[in-house]
């Protein structure tokens, strides 16, 4: 029997350099400039950048970075188009491998001043310049971490050199004059923000987005529970249960939006239902704070509020944050519960809203405010 010919396996799909940098193919130049420098601000933070040169996973990236940037940007996209040649693997552009010692020191360098290493990057270019004065971009590179460590007159002195050495280049003259300028106290030297730094921003600016979203729900739903009228004898114990659940509702979300946006830091020691390490520091605060006052806040707000004052009092690691975070929420509960009062007519429930149904308020703002900062690091 003649053997059956087995078709040959398809060739693995091909990497490219989009694929990497995890943008669309016809990504600008900016578009690929934001999105290694956001690889570059998480890959190997605590490694200093003239070692990531070595490791061959960094320099994949930095290929597909110099690739999508320059002219190879062409033949990368017809090899990818095809991706074998007669059976074997297309290897893609290597811009790296063909950069002379120049280039090579100047993205070196760039690198370095992306990943704030002043220390090295000044070390390096100012070896380079000593050795070849008329390294006019080496002088301009200078300047720029000069300018980072807010070192102006060094920096402006390396700007003059660049000048000197490259007359015809008017980025430099420019960047030049503006130093000066700000040297003088007209305007502010823009300084390049390292990726680091430029992640943070976005993250604060999604973080405003989302805060401001959850408490404007919030503060919605408070207003709203004032829309109906209270009317008398609702509810047992006097207390207008509709009214304090709606609230109890606001409270939470409100809290739950502040504390995601990292707007109560002063009670981030104030975690709800969790205890810090008691360690030698007497019997009494071995059990948890948050069992504590979970014990104390049913029967009372005030008892609560003595309860954390006192161990606020006691505990060095809680300056007072427990208990302000409370008066907080017992004045924003006392706010409100008037508020009860005044929208009713027979004033029925002020007594057992104050008592009682207010404890169900500050449990809720204490609880959006736990939920808020849980996966948090500080």
């Amino acid at each position: 029997m003649s053997e059956v010919k087995q078709a040959a396996a398809p060739a693995p799909p091909i990497e490219t350099y989009y694929d990497m940098l995890g943008i669309r193919p016809r990504a600008t130049i900016r578009e690929v400039e934001i999105a290694f420098r956001r690889w570059i601000a998480r890959y190997r933070p605590t490694t200093e950048s003239v070692q990531l040169f070595s490791d061959t996973r960094f320099q994949k990236y930095l290929n597909a970075y110099l690739t999508l940037r320059g002219t190879e940007r062409v033949e990368h996209d017809a090899l990818v188009a095809q991706p074998t040649v007669k059976g074997k693997p297309v290897k893609l552009p290597s811009p790296w491998e063909a950069f002379d010692e120049r280039q090579r020191l100047l993205l070196r360098a760039r690198i370095a001043l992306w990943r704030r290493e002043q220390v090295e990057g000044i070390h390096m270019l100012r070896a380079a310049v000593e050795k070849e004065a008329d390294f006019a971009e080496g002088w301009a590179m200078l300047g720029e971490f000069y300018f980072a460590i807010d070192r102006l007159e060094e920096g402006i002195r390396a700007y003059e050199h660049a000048a000197k050495a490259a007359p015809e280049n008017g980025d430099f003259a420019a960047r030049l004059q503006r130093a000066r300028d700000s040297l003088d106290g007209v305007g502010e030297l823009e300084i390049e923000p390292s990726p680091e730094e430029e992640l943070l921003r976005e993250e604060r600016r999604q973080r405003r987005a989302v805060t401001s979203a959850i408490t404007g729900l919030g503060l919605v739903t408070l207003v709203a529970a004032f829309a109906f009228p209270i009317r008398p004898m609702e509810g047992a114990l006097f207390i207008p249960w509709r009214t304090v659940i709606t609230l109890s509702l606001g409270m939470f979300v409100v809290f739950l939006g502040l504390s995601f946006g990292r707007l109560l830091e002063p009670f981030k020691h104030a975690l709800l239902w969790s205890s810090l390490s008691a360690g030698d520091r007497g019997s009494l605060r071995n059990y948890p704070y948050g069992l504590i006052l979970l014990v104390t806040a049913v029967p009372s707000l005030w008892l609560a509020a003595i309860s954390l004052l006192i161990m606020a009092s006691m505990d060095e690691e809680w300056p007072l944050s427990a208990s302000l975070m409370l008066g907080v929420c017992a004045v924003v509960t006392l706010v409100l519960t008037l508020a009860v009062y005044l929208t009713d007519a027979g004033h029925a429930h002020w007594t057992g809203t104050l008592l009682m149904g207010g404890n169900a308020l500050v449990f809720a703002a204490m609880l959006g405010w736990w939920s808020g900062s849980l996966g948090r690091n500080s």
